[in-house]
């Protein structure tokens, strides 16, 4: 990932829950945007394979009818 978040001390009490701003997807890039949606269409087309044919329901997001890297 070339994304890069934050996390920071909010005071010295050790119980007080960090700061996270995981800035997820933030790559100038895209790069982090690139390799999610590889991965979607990986997993489309291992959904796919026959051999899982017993086990395969429909596809609920973001649903088959999305196939554009704008609509994904």
């Amino acid at each position: 990932p070339r994304s890069r978040g934050q996390i920071e001390i909010r005071s010295a009490h050790p119980e007080d829950k960090p700061k996270i701003d995981a800035r997820y997807l933030s790559d100038p890039a895209g790069d982090d945007l690139r390799t999610l949606l590889q991965g979607v269409r990986m997993a489309r087309r291992i959904g796919l394979d026959d051999a899982l044919a017993a086990w395969r329901g429909i596809e609920l997001v973001p649903g088959r009818t999305r196939e554009t890297e704008d609509a994904l």
